[in-house]
């Protein structure tokens, strides 16, 4: 007899083995989910690193265009404003990094391309930018009245930043060559050229005025009148208190040092040197530099200003002009109003056809009738009241004197920006 024994339970080995593969299973796929999502996770903060590595470069890409504009606003005139350190030695800016290059290019343009660099991440932003300036010595002559050029009078221009005139003189020949196009000649009144005489720019006469240009004479740009009025505001010579008159005797020499000084009287004597050292203001009631002598000006540390109360006399074979012959380092103010007063003088006075007086500078002469005499050669800008170029008057306009700020205050305009890639 065959008893059945009851496995109520007991799962048969086959089933038991089903539920552990099962099991195991679940286990494998729960592990790879963990695994996904804690690779998805490492993923995602290697992302969001990467991305604040990245943000915290170009934050200091942009601290360094900023950075190199604030640089170049307060030295504007110094050729390194606005580089900051190098890709070998970089600002620092928190945990991140920075440095700026800068390239000048034509027309007052700058560059500066800022790289910035944190963790392995790098970001570039270059910045262009152009100098404006709100230039004063626009012209080489000026006349507020009139403007009048006797025959073979010739006005040019030239760049002293380039070097000499005489080196940039190679157009044209004999008394005929000149340098550059831009010796503009005008007036708000009336601008009359007698035969010969030529302008190597524009000639403007004032909005109801016409040039007038006799026979040879030439003019090689424009000569359309103004749309406007060219203000000249008023001259306020500063007042020092006189220390008396000086009187520098027939081929001495002396020295005025940098400061502000006004005297009564001031003469150079025949074939004299007077040195001043910039900065600085000189004031005198009258001014006279006599045959041969000459004014040499050394503005190493800033320019020098003559404020020039009533007489303003160059005799012949004299020279006014700074160490480097360049025109914005000699400043002339003339307050002597001889059109009222006929009695005062204001004269570039050159006698003698081998005379060679040169001013290198600019003339500034709101209330004045300035007489340029004959052979007289002035480098830099002239504006006066009224303006007389004689027979022979050379006179060449400084481009220079066009990035010279009237207020001295200079901007830039911001040509525009852009973000480029950059290695880190």
């Amino acid at each position: 007899m065959k008893i059945h024994t009851s496995c109520h339970g007991h799962a048969p080995p086959a089933r038991r083995g089903a539920a552990i593969v099962m099991v195991l299973l679940v286990l494998l796929s729960l592990f790879g989910v963990s695994l996904a999502l804690w690779t998805t996770s490492l993923s995602a903060r290697s992302e969001q690193r990467g991305a604040l590595a990245q943000l915290s470069a170009q934050y200091a890409a942009e601290a360094g265009v900023s950075a190199a504009f604030a640089a170049l606003s307060a030295d504007p005139n110094s050729a390194a404003a606005g580089v900051i350190g190098s890709p070998g030695e970089p600002a620092a800016l928190g945990d991140a990094e920075y440095w700026v290059v800068r390239v000048d290019g034509a027309d007052g343009v700058t560059s500066f391309t800022a790289t910035g660099r944190g963790d392995n991440r790098a970001a570039s932003i270059e910045l262009v930018v152009q100098r404006v300036v709100d230039a004063f010595y626009t012209w080489g002559a000026f006349g507020d009245e009139f403007l009048d050029m006797s025959s073979n009078a010739r006005v040019d221009s030239y760049d002293s930043r380039l070097g000499s005139y005489a080196a940039q003189a190679v157009n044209g020949s004999g008394s005929s060559a000149y340098a550059g196009s831009e010796g503009d000649v005008g007036s708000n009144g009336s601008v009359s050229m007698s035969q010969n005489s030529k302008v190597h720019g524009d000639a403007t006469p004032g909005e109801l005025s016409t040039a007038t240009i006799l026979g040879s004479a030439e003019v090689t740009g424009s000569t359309a009148s103004a749309t406007g009025v060219y203000e000249l505001p008023p001259l306020v010579v500063p007042s020092f208190g006189t220390v008396g008159n000086l009187a520098l005797a027939n081929g001495a020499s002396q020295t005025i040092n940098s400061g502000d000084v006004e005297y009564t009287d001031l003469s150079v004597g025949n074939n004299a040197i007077l040195t001043i050292v910039g900065p600085a203001k000189v004031v005198a009631s009258n001014f006279a530099l006599l045959a041969g002598g000459s004014v040499v000006i050394d503005a190493t540390n800033g320019p020098v200003e003559l404020f020039v109360r009533q007489d303003f006399v160059m005799n012949s074979n004299t020279t006014i002009a700074s160490t480097t012959y360049a025109p914005k380092d000699v400043k002339l103010y003339l307050e002597s109003d001889n059109i009222l007063d006929p009695d005062l003088v204001v004269e570039l006075d050159e006698v003698g056809l081998e005379s060679n007086s040169k001013l290198y500078g600019t003339i500034y002469a709101p209330q004045a009738l300035v007489d340029v005499r004959s052979n007289f050669e002035l480098f830099g800008s002239l504006i006066a009241k009224r303006v007389q170029l004689s027979s022979n008057a050379l006179v060449h306009f400084d481009e220079a004197l066009l990035a010279e700020s009237a207020s001295g205050d200079v901007q830039f305009d911001v040509l525009g920006w852009v973000r480029r890639s950059a290695k880190p």
